[in-house]
Formats: structure tokens, sequence, C-alpha cells
């Protein structure tokens, strides 16, 4: 289990306000002096202002004057990011609609619309897209010929469209736009299937226009693998989000439970759950919780989450074990040959030389060997 590090007791509350399960109280009195430094910090950085804002409405948060207007300028500035993040969203979405390429969107946006009782609940700092493996690069190229910067490379030419995550690109105007072909790096992404994702969808207006969004099911476990295998430590808003979807409806568990089978996801899903009730304080009473709570790992999956969740994740760890995620021995292959013989660009981006690298991935195989 992930150790519950970074939040009290108040920033726990906030997070878990609303939800359809008993949670944490907040404290009755209104939080003073390191307290409130305390959880005005945490509040903040992980964009708890929304929930904030809905359950000092509620009546749940009792606040002093002072903080209220603190807490008020801290929504308003959420709601002020959202929306010029759905106004993005929406010209990235006209962009590859004109380009016949299949889209959906992710995270944040996705969810305050279909799953949030209000949107303003759910604020997000970036947009989060999925696009199929095969219409990848050329997504990417579309963004970067509007003006958009990639943050990083990619070891080979289509590396990424094949086997990586996705790319982050910052636009003109400052916001951030992730463009995925799966959810995480590694062998838990490597797992995914990807095309089904795309049948279907969760259909929400941005401007006067539709978007689409995963199918609920599809939401929840790809907020599970966000919410625990997106950082070491995971973040409030994505554990709440794992509940809000288990316990709104409509959600049917069983079509979950086959997704998530079906990419090998189980200790995902259950680590996920478990977190989620621990942090929060949600009594594990539903049958999801039950379950997740006494799921135990195999051996392998273990090895799996402890590339994630583990205090020495590095990208490359995960790199290296994503070999055995990989179907077919020429994919292998490919796969192998990027990772060791990168272009010359991105290995001076990323290792400086051949000589660094190979030393870098012999000291990786050391580690796992002695593991």
């Amino acid at each position: 289990m992930l150790a519950v590090r970074g939040y009290d007791d108040a920033s726990r509350a906030v997070a878990a306000h609303d939800l359809p399960a008993p949670g944490r109280g907040f404290p009755d009195e209104p939080l003073t002096g390191d307290a409130w430094k305390a959880f005005s910090a945490i509040a903040t950085t992980q964009r708890l202002g929304g929930l904030l804002g809905r359950a000092v409405a509620d009546g749940a948060v009792s606040l002093s004057d002072e903080h209220r207007a603190e807490a008020e300028q801290w929504e308003l500035s959420s709601a002020r990011t959202s929306l010029f993040l759905e106004r993005a969203l929406l010209e990235v979405w006209q962009c590859f609609e004109a380009a016949a390429i299949p889209v959906r969107v992710l995270k944040g946006p996705a969810l305050a619309h279909t799953v949030y009782p209000a949107a303003a609940m759910r604020p997000f700092g970036d947009v989060d897209i999925l696009v199929p493996g095969e219409h990848f690069d050329r997504a990417v190229a579309k963004l970067v010929d509007g003006g958009g910067a990639r943050s990083y490379g990619e070891p080979r030419p289509g590396f990424t469209s094949r086997f990586g995550k996705g790319v982050s690109l910052t636009r003109r105007d400052g916001y951030e736009i992730d463009v995925h072909r799966t959810f995480v790096s590694g062998p838990y992404g490597l797992l995914v299937d990807t095309p089904p994702l795309f049948t279907g969808g969760s259909r929400f207006r941005i401007g006067g226009r539709d978007v689409l969004g995963l199918e609920r099911e599809a939401q929840f476990v790809g907020s599970c693998y966000h919410a625990v295998l997106g950082s070491a430590v995971p973040r409030l808003l994505p554990l709440r989000d794992v509940l809000q979807i288990a316990l709104t409806e409509p959600f049917d568990l069983s079509r979950a439970r086959t997704l998530w089978e079906s990419w090998r996801g189980d200790a995902v899903v259950a680590l996920a759950v478990s977190h989620a009730c621990n942090v929060l304080g949600v009594a594990p009473t539903f049958d999801l919780a039950a379950w997740a709570k006494d799921y135990r790992p195999t051996p392998r999956e273990q090895h799996y989450l402890d590339l994630y969740v583990d205090s020495s994740r590095s990208y490359a760890r995960q790199a290296l074990a994503g070999v055995g995620a990989i179907r077919g021995v020429r994919a292998k292959a490919a796969y192998v040959t990027a990772l060791a013989a990168p272009s010359g660009e991105y290995l001076r981006a990323r290792d400086g030389s051949y000589i660094r690298r190979a030393w870098r991935a012999g000291r990786l195989a050391v580690t796992r060997s002695g593991r």
C-alpha cells in the first residue's frame, strides 16, 4: 500500500467532500496560523479550489472572512484556467475533426463535464487527449504546425506512435496539450489495447460543440492508472476521480472489470481504489472497495507496480521492463533497438553519448538482476 504523505486532514476532507459515501470531516473550527498555511499550500498545488468552494457553499467548511475571500480567489483562478484550457481543447478538437483524426478527451475536462455534479468541482491545469497510434504522428505534426513546441523527442521516428505513452506540447499561449497514445509509459501502458476505446465515448459540450471522452468504465480504469502510476505520491484530485466514477451512477462494474482484466490491470485498480479510500477516508463497504482491499498482487504484478510506485522509479526502468509486455519477436527487436541505439539528436538531449547510455543500461540490468 502506498503511504499517505504530504496531505493534512483538512485537505483530505475537502478532496472527499460530497462523495456518495462517508468521508472525513473538515475541522469544526476555522483553521488559523500554521494550520491554514499548510492547508492553503496543499489546496493550491492540488487544485482543490473547486471542491473547497463547493464545501464552503454546502456549509461543510468553516472559514474566517479573510480566508473565505482567499478561497474564492482560488476557485476563480481555477475556473479561469479551466475556461482558457477548454477553448484550447475546442481548437484542437476542430483541427483534428477537419483532418479526420480520431480523438478522445482524457482526465480533467472530460471528468468535469461527465462525472462531477458541477464542472467547477474538477479544475485542471492542462489538456490530455488520446489518439490512435496510426494517427499519432500526424496529430502531433498538426499541433506543431499550429505553433506547438514539443517538450522532448523520441528515440527514433515512429517509436512513440508504436510503443510510447505520448508527448507534451506547449502552445503559443503557454498552455500545455498532452497527446497520448496510451495511459502510462512502461509495461502497463504497453498492455493497454487502445483501438476499442475509440468505438464509443461519453459525449459532452464545450463552447456549444459536442466532444467525446472515454466511456464511463474506460474513464474509471484510466483514472486508476493515472492516480497511482502517474506519480510516486498520488495527487488528491486523481484519487478523488477514482471514487467519483466508481460511486456515481451509471457505472457498470462488470464491464469495467472485463476491461481492466484484458489489460492485466487488476493490481493497478485494486491499489488505486484501496489507496483512494485510505487517503480520502471513505469506508471500503461497497463491492469494488471490498474486492480491492482483499486483492493480493502476484509477484509479477508487484514487480510491475514497483516500477511506478517505488522511490527509485524511473523512465529507464519502466522502459526496460516494457520488453516483456510487447508481443512478437520483431516488435520486441524494434523496441530494444530504438532504446539501445537511438538517434544522435535524442542521445545528445538525454545521455550525451552512446558510452554513457550503455553504462546506464548496464547499471539498470545489474540492479534488476540483483532484485
